[in-house]
């Protein structure tokens, strides 16, 4: 049997909402949510809204991502912004004062 290199052969392949709480640490209100908007990739089985857990792991994996990016987005703007305000610091303490 092939072997998933994330998942041990003893773990889960499904979860559910509580699995999902415990390993994410968020609370039942939010998972709930998120699994009823569709942002964690989720199937039925009857009534059972049930995860994948590669697919979980995936989801993961993607949000990390999306929130380093994110991150690094922050902090170049931030970085534009303090070059910009320092040339114009250094540029008005150059210029010659106006004539009164």
């Amino acid at each position: 049997m092939k072997t998933h290199p994330i998942i041990p052969t003893n773990e889960k392949l499904i979860l559910d909402a509580r699995d999902i709480e415990v390993l994410t640490g968020l609370g039942r209100t939010k998972v709930r949510a998120l699994l009823r908007q569709q942002a964690i990739p989720s199937f039925r089985i009857g009534k059972c809204i049930r995860v994948s857990r590669v697919e979980f792991e995936r989801w993961l994996e993607r949000q990390h991502e999306i929130a380093r990016r994110e991150a690094e987005r922050f902090h170049d703007a931030k970085s534009r912004m303090d070059r910009n305000s320092a040339s114009q610091g250094r540029r008005s303490s150059t210029t010659p004062p106006e004539a009164a």
